[in-house]
């Protein structure tokens, strides 16, 4: 959101598109995408052995065409500004607001990741279902809303909140979406919201078990790809639901409430709204402004 409200485009101004040649392209090409950058994923009924002597027969063999250079190595600082940024779109009839909470990645490579990754999933969900409630009781000011995970590039994780509003309704979804967030940041989860987070969680690793035998091939791949990638780790279903279901029993409010605060000290709300054309587009520093208001307790919560 930065590089759009600062006039930049992802693909670059009309004059450098225009004047872009192959030469720049086939040099990335040639110094990236190389045999020791690369990995070849196969999944399915196969022989193993087989498939492997194929791979080798048909890869092996390749050399880079570019010079070996260092690999950037990606850090991902602290996100302590708010960003915020609005547009509106034709192809859109309802207003939607995606709230992001930006912050660094961990593959979960270790124990004490899991039990964060784990406390701080559970801080979301619960955020998530007090505004779903809201809409099940009919006293919301939008039509749904839930939680979602943005994680735009690898080293970056941006857990968040989308909220779907009428026209008329946008900044209230807006303000929803943030009091949510503040509401937890203040004064925390109750064991009553854990338990029904928890009661799910057990219930997928009870179907992930229990499913283990009809995983497709491309999950299969997709978690190979993940691990190459990023280092995530790909262990059986009942490795990880015997791993999980302590951390699970283990898992209090404290532990969310802290893995939520240290996420929030690390982090500073991203704001996207998207509106129908028909609809005002509020400004940035109208957003700004709204998300200035609750740190300081300027908002008295509901």
């Amino acid at each position: 959101m930065p590089g759009v409200s600062a006039g930049r485009s992802p693909l670059g101004s009309d004059d450098a598109i225009k004047s872009m040649t192959s030469a720049p392209l086939r040099e990335f090409y040639d110094t990236w995408y190389r045999p020791d950058n690369a990995a070849v994923v196969v999944v399915g009924d196969i022989d193993v052995d087989k498939v492997e002597q194929m791979v080798r027969g048909r890869f092996e063999a390749m050399e880079p065409r570019g010079e070996s250079v260092p690999r950037p190595q990606l850090e991902v600082g602290q996100f302590d500004q708010a960003h915020a940024t609005a547009f509106s779109d034709p192809d859109v009839v309802t207003s939607s607001i995606a709230l992001g909470l930006p912050g660094r990645f961990s593959a979960a490579a270790e124990v004490a990741d899991l039990i964060d990754n784990t406390a701080l999933g559970i801080a979301f969900d619960v955020i998530g279902n007090r505004l779903a409630d809201d809409v099940s009781r009919g006293s919301a000011s939008f039509a749904s809303a839930g939680v979602t995970s943005f994680d735009p590039v690898r080293p970056l994780a941006v857990p968040g909140l989308y909220v779907d509003a009428s026209r008329a309704d946008t900044q209230a979804a807006i303000d929803a979406a943030l009091v949510e967030v503040e509401r937890a940041r203040r004064y925390g989860f109750t064991d009553r919201e854990l338990q029904r987070v928890l009661a799910e969680y057990r219930s997928e690793l009870d179907s992930l078990v229990a499913s283990a035998d009809t995983v497709g091939d491309g999950d299969y791949a997709d978690q190979a790809v993940g691990h190459f990638l990023v280092g995530t780790p790909m262990p059986p279903s009942a490795w990880l639901h015997d791993a999980l279901s302590p951390i699970y029993d283990s898992m209090d409010t404290a532990a969310v409430e802290g893995a939520f605060e240290a996420w929030l000290a690390d982090s500073a709300p991203h704001l996207l709204v998207t509106v129908p054309t028909d609809v005002a587009v509020p400004s940035e520093e109208e957003l700004l402004a709204t998300i200035a208001r609750l740190p300081h307790g300027a908002v008295v919560l509901p």
